[in-house]
């Protein structure tokens, strides 16, 4: 299995081969570099956001707990960050299934190897999808952060 990186820049070398079309509609016009790289740049920065988002939501709570005036305020600003960390879970879950879709139809492995059925958004809430994806999320993370340290 081939690291995140390595399926990064093999997916960026389809795409140019691909003259920057993702998917097989619209390949005879060909693509738009600017914006095929955009959008490839956003899907793999939901990985670390979403990570972010928990953490973030963590690393508030104790605060949260002490500055609250009463319950119902931790409740409110309780449900917002969980709001975000829930935006970030469905955006990791769209983005892990855009960049296997893109591969798929460029014939590269899988960017992610997901156990789960991402194409069921009922399931996106399990514990099994969060778990998985959050593992891919952090392993996708763990392999850029020692990679620029040299690890």
């Amino acid at each position: 299995m081939s690291s995140y990186l390595q399926k990064e820049e093999n997916l960026i070398a389809a795409l140019r081969s691909a003259d920057y079309v993702c998917f097989n509609a619209g390949r005879e016009k060909g693509g738009d570099r600017d914006f095929t790289m955009e959008i490839l740049q956003q899907m793999l920065a939901s990985l670390p956001a979403y990570v972010n988002a928990v953490i973030a939501q963590q690393q508030s709570l104790p605060i949260l707990k002490e500055t609250a005036q009463d319950t119902q305020e931790y409740q409110f600003r309780f449900e917002q960050l969980d709001r975000k960390r829930h935006e970030a879970h469905l955006a990791a879950i769209s983005a892990i299934s855009w960049l296997n879709r893109v591969s798929a139809a460029h014939g590269l492995e899988p960017f992610a190897e997901v156990k789960c059925d991402l194409s069921d958004p009922s399931g996106h809430e399990s514990m099994t999808v969060r778990r998985e994806i959050a593992g891919i999320c952090i392993e996708y993370c763990d392999e850029l952060y020692h990679l620029r340290i040299g690890q």
